[in-house]
């Protein structure tokens, strides 16, 4: 039969239900801080997906910089257009300038001749 001692060496050496129980607490903590880490597998999954992103933003990089040749040469033509309607304004207000005092002259010669047919006698048709 067992005694006491020989029950206490047992229990000393031998797991108790309580002692599986807290260590099966501890495991599940385990299992949920192990679900955190990241594996081989995951960083060869990650890494693969990195070098996809890679080579889209090189294609955008690229298409960037095709858009940025674009832009230039779009600017420099605007500048050329805006440089060719200043011209064209200004030339338009020289005309613009040059028929004003035309108007005013012609004007002038009508009531000079306007004067000299008075003077002469001569009747003018309206």
């Amino acid at each position: 039969m067992l005694t006491a001692q020989d029950i206490k060496k047992i229990t000393a050496v031998v797991a108790t239900k309580k002692d599986v129980a807290t260590l099966d607490k501890r495991i599940v903590k385990m299992e949920v801080h192990m679900a955190d880490i990241v594996t081989h597998a995951d960083l060869a999954v990650f890494n693969v997906r990195m070098s996809g992103a890679e080579m889209k933003l090189s294609v955008l990089g690229d298409r960037f910089v095709a858009l940025e040749e674009r832009m230039t040469k779009l600017e420099d033509r605007i500048d050329r257009l805006i440089s060719s309607v200043d011209k064209l304004a200004s030339f338009v207000n020289n005309l613009h300038t040059e028929y004003s005092f035309t108007s005013l002259q012609i004007s002038r010669h009508e009531e000079w001749i306007k004067k000299i047919a008075e003077h002469t006698g001569v009747k003018l048709d309206a």
